[in-house]
């Protein structure tokens, strides 16, 4: 069990002792017996205080929600598979999921699901969804029928805080074969309801408030209430990034107006149509929800977004009742839509409070959402550092209050985002100072300041090692090893807030204006939120869980913190300005806003145990710190290039000119850039026309990523003339270097094959005689061999690919497939061997890496579906076909593969196809024993634009 994933072992003083967290076995599910034999769900039972007392039983005739979240199929290799693809320079970072693939990965068995909605069914309770493969199972049912189906009694209780609320008197029972598969069932229980972490402005402090519906737009300069320019100049937000073509969720529990919304875009985001933009979506309601207090928050989440990325595609407003199953049940929905590459969460709970089975069912959506790419920005709270204060503002504090933080921000896989004062010239909104937020000293109610601290419940994630020095109450270190928060920082303190509109509600509506100068952690959340898609746009892909990428600027050792930074592509980065050890770190980009004072302690006087302050470095105050945008953005996409694997795809256009693509392998379904799969990522190899398919290769791997490699990518193609030419594409310089035409080129027909091995580009051609002939140049060189005969005898062109040794041509006569190998340096062809198998096109080969296997894949003669088969070419056996299926109603005509081999062998491979439809497709396969999956068509171009099968060529390999 990682450190990351177990819950601590800690003592609790709140209504629910939470016990460790253990992984559960799959196990087989057999058909029940009778009589049935009946197991508790582990950590069900809850463990109430000797302060509570029972009041009586719910209503037996009322009804209730739940969602059972079931355990992945291994959750081990889920958590292991997310640290590899936050992490740069692993081998499978940012290869993101699609839904489908994460469900069929890591989702539950499937029996199990059947097994569990079956009883539920049979037990009188109605199944309402099914989500992530059956992770999350939500149903409704009467409090009657509840119990029996669960085995429990529904009774409501008093504590010792003053609250009243209704939680199952005893375990979750359920059969013995669905019992361990159970993580936990939400809705059970009433105890922590989600507040906002917006703080209001005191009556004496609206600097903004205007007479309602005013025209007037907020000043856009001074230093108390700040609008989203002045925010940008600030924190150095790239400027020419607007979040163009990303979307945004937001998980709320209140509705908003959008007519709010609109007045606030006349101001700040005047070409926003937000009726275009902003969308509702709702959970578990019958329609939005009706603005009440709470929709000041809604407005300033949207408003946020608005302000800092106005080019944004949408934002999705995500809205449910403010319950636990709501959130549950928002979460689920935000995985399983898969829509928004982006999500923020200005809601929480004290953590405390929130439960096992709730904490636990977040956690499966939020390692969901960090596979397929999803980065979750959390506000951590305004409650400083005792999140389980009884109100937010409140002049009466619960006294004796110890330290606590704030769910769902202590999750491991969220970025949870503290806050602070910021400091700004009055005139030019350049950054000046900031502090951490902490308003104590200011008159009820704006008492408030950043949550912050250490985690009760999760472990410190792999990634946070080293950031764990001077982080408890009195500055020793923490001897529990829990998860530190926040992990970044942003302007909060509403003494220096932002400016943001709102009639909505029993607050907005109560006001004597609608502009409202307001703080909150709530508010700095989104501000992250908008930065991660601007550079998302940037990067052209989704920047997904940021924070190991983050972490990694960061070192623990102060004597060697000040070391040489990252640096990518020729540009180094680091963390802070002055390092920890007082060092000033040499010429490069800086990442952070080191905030060095300031503290979340309220006094002691009034039973407040010590918090936490600020300090050089990492802190449980500010985190990192706050963000230099510019720099950040240019860090993630440095990442991001520097590590990702990248396909070259090319292919003969109708009007016969050589088109080329390059291709990340940033999610299951992949994306082209420099945006959507569109004919706009393609680009022509100047005007030469050629008469067949194209054949792509490399000749090296990048030595520094992508970027500032000397690698290049070579297309081959045969002229309309018949004559074999050359061309090569420069990653570094985006450049194309022009045709070239083979010296000595006999008359050649269909498509070349192309391999690179041995310093040498060798190709072959299929000759209008008949021959098959070899050639090789040597890039260094700029030599051209002569031309020799290899074979002949081929009603259609070989594909070819190399094991560095051997040439292995791979090729279709009448309908039957045949390969034969020669040597790189030349030589004659053997006999031509069958395989065995009927394809109806040109079929593709390509070496897998390890000794004497090779993938091949073609096109099925009466399915038009691709087939995916392993060859062994020291035996000459074939592992066995694989239907690898085509695109949703219309089918395949040519095929491609590419393997690639990933530094720790995940046995990765890709396949190209043009779609009947004249569009190209691509598919990735890995058999990796750890996460074997098949991605699912991705379509790679318009339909209609090519006229042959689009080439391959892994850049790297």
């Amino acid at each position: 069990m990682t450190a990351r994933t177990r819950w601590l072992a800690v003592g609790m003083s709140c209504t629910l002792i939470i016990a460790a967290l253990g992984l559960v076995a799959r196990q087989a599910i057999f058909v029940q017996a009778a009589p049935q034999q009946l197991a508790q769900v582990p950590h069900s039972a809850p463990q109430f205080t000797a302060s509570v007392t029972p009041i009586g039983k719910l209503p037996q005739n009322g009804t209730m929600s739940l969602t059972l979240t079931l355990q992945p199929r291994n959750k081990a290799m889920l958590e292991r598979f997310v640290q590899d693809v936050a992490t740069p320079h692993s081998a499978h970072f940012h290869q993101f999921l699609a839904p489908q693939n994460f469900a069929s990965v890591f989702g539950p068995d499937p029996a199990t699901v059947r097994a569990t909605v079956k009883y539920l069914q049979s037990a009188g309770l109605h199944v309402t969804k099914l989500q992530s493969g059956g992770m999350f199972i939500s149903v409704t049912g009467t409090v009657k029928a509840v119990e029996a189906a669960l085995h429990t009694t529904m009774n409501t209780y008093h504590d010792a805080k003053g609250r009243t609320f209704f939680a199952n008197s005893a375990g979750v029972t359920l059969p013995a074969n669905i019992a361990p598969h159970v993580i936990g069932v939400t809705g059970l229980d009433n105890l922590a309801t989600h507040h906002r972490m917006t703080t209001n402005p005191s009556a004496t402090k609206k600097k903004l408030v205007q007479k309602p519906n005013t025209a007037g737009c907020p000043a856009t300069t001074g230093q108390n209430t700040l609008v989203p320019a002045q925010l940008a100049t600030a924190y150095d937000f790239p400027a020419t990034l607007t979040g163009a073509g990303q979307s945004v969720a937001l998980i709320e529990f209140d509705g908003y107006l959008l007519s709010d919304i609109g007045a606030y875009a006349a101001c700040f985001a005047p070409s926003v149509t937000v009726s275009n933009v902003v969308q509702t979506r709702a959970i578990d309601l019958g329609g939005p929800l009706t603005p009440e207090v709470g929709a000041i928050e809604d407005e300033l989440d949207i408003e946020v977004l608005l302000g800092m990325a106005p080019g944004l595609s949408k934002i999705h407003v995500y809205e449910a009742p403010n319950s636990n199953q709501g959130l549950i049940d928002m979460l689920a929905a935000i995985a399983n839509d898969d829509a928004d590459a982006t999500v923020s969460d200005s809601w929480g709970a004290c953590e405390t409070d929130t439960g096992f089975a709730v904490a636990a069912s977040e956690e499966m959506a939020f390692l969901q959402m960090a596979a397929q790419g999803q980065g979750v920005y959390v506000a951590s709270g305004d409650n400083a550092a005792y999140d389980c204060l009884n109100d937010l503002g409140s002049a009466t504090y619960f006294h004796g209050q110890s330290v606590s933080v704030d769910d769902p921000a202590s999750d491991p896989y969220v970025v949870a985002v503290g806050g602070t004062t910021l400091n700004i010239n009055a005139t030019t909104a350049s950054y000046l100072s900031e502090t951490v937020w902490n308003n104590i000293d200011l008159p009820s109610p704006v008492q408030a300041g950043t949550g912050g601290g250490i985690s009760q419940l999760w472990g410190a994630p792999e990634w946070q090692s080293g950031a764990r020095a001077t982080t408890t109450p009195g500055g020793i270190a923490d001897p529990s090893g829990g998860r530190a928060l926040p992990d970044v920082a942003a302007n909060a303190d509403p003494q220096t807030g932002y400016a943001e509109y709102c009639t909505a509600g029993d607050f907005c509506a109560s006001a004597p204006g609608s502009w409202f100068d307001i703080g909150g952690t709530s508010a700095a959340a989104p501000l992250w939120a908008s930065l991660a898609a601007l550079a998302a746009q940037g990067a052209n892909m989704r920047v997904g869980l940021i924070t190991p990428a983050l972490y990694s600027l960061y070192r623990a050792d102060t004597t060697a913190h000040a070391a040489a930074g990252i640096t990518l592509n020729g540009t180094t980065y680091y963390d802070y300005a002055t390092q920890v050890n007082g060092a000033t770190p040499a010429s490069g980009q800086i990442t952070f806003n080191d905030i060095t004072s300031g503290n979340n302690t309220f006094p002691s006087a009034a039973g407040f145990a010590p918090g936490f302050s600020a300090r050089p470095g990492f802190d449980a105050v500010s985190g990192l710190g706050t963000m230099d945008g510019q720099s950040v953005v240019d860090f993630l996409k440095a990442s991001i290039r520097f590590t990702s694997p990248r396909l070259y795809m090319a292919a003969r256009g109708n009007d016969g000119r050589f088109w080329l693509s390059g291709y990340f392998l940033n999610n299951g379904n992949g994306n082209l850039l420099p945006s959507s799969p569109q004919l706009s990522n393609w680009f022509p190899l100047s005007s030469q026309a050629f008469q067949g398919n194209p054949a792509v290769v490399d000749n090296g791997a990048p030595t520094a990523g992508l970027t500032g490699t000397t690698g290049m990518v070579w297309i081959a193609g045969i002229g309309t003339d018949g004559l074999l030419r050359i061309g090569s594409y420069n990653p570094s310089t985006t450049t194309f270097s022009g045709w070239t035409t083979a010296p000595g080129s006999p008359l050649c027909k269909g498509n070349p094959a192309a391999a690179y091995a041995g310093a040498k580009l060798l190709m072959t051609c299929q000759t209008t005689s008949g021959a098959l002939m070899l050639v090789s140049y040597t890039p260094g060189s700029n030599s051209w061999a002569a031309w020799s005969t290899i074979g002949g005898g081929l009603t259609d062109s070989p594909t070819m690919t190399t094991d560095g040794t051997n040439l292995l041509l791979y090729a279709q006569t009448n309908q039957n497939d045949w390969f034969n190998t020669v040597t790189v340096s030349g030589g004659t062809l053997g006999v031509w061997r069958h395989m065995a198998t009927t394809c109806e096109s040109t079929p593709a080969v390509a070496f897998t890496g390890t000794a004497n296997q090779f993938v091949l894949s073609c096109i099925a003669h009466d399915t038009s579906t691709m087939w995916a088969n392993t060859f062994n070419l020291g035996d000459g056996t074939l592992s066995g076909w694989f239907n690898l299926g085509s695109p949703s109603g219309i089918g395949l005509k040519n095929a491609t593969a590419v393997s690639v081999d990933l530094l720790d062998n995940p046995g990765v491979t890709l396949f190209t196809g043009e779609g009947k439809n004249g569009a190209a497709y691509v598919q990735l396969m890995t058999d990796n024993p750890l996460y074997s999956y098949v991605a699912g068509w991705s379509i790679a171009s318009q339909p209609g634009i090519f006229a042959a099968n689009p080439a391959t060529d892994y850049f790297g390999v």
